[in-house]
């Protein structure tokens, strides 16, 4: 679920986040802010049945990392 965040105090934003596939457990983030768009996505052992909620989760993106 999204929550609003204010972020290092510089910029006010969006924050929502993704569960990832890792054994581990790990979270995609995503922070909208303005017009731009950020996604951190990292240490998940992709499957094909993730491609629809990640390409939904980074649409629009400026940068994905």
């Amino acid at each position: 679920m999204p929550i609003s965040a204010h972020i290092n105090r510089v910029i006010a934003g969006q924050l929502s986040w993704l569960k990832l596939q890792h054994s581990g457990g790990c979270y995609g983030y995503r922070i909208d802010a303005g017009d731009k768009r950020f996604c951190y996505l990292s240490d998940n052992e992709y499957d094909q049945e993730q491609a629809a909620p990640l390409a939904d989760f980074t649409a629009g993106a400026d940068l994905v990392i």
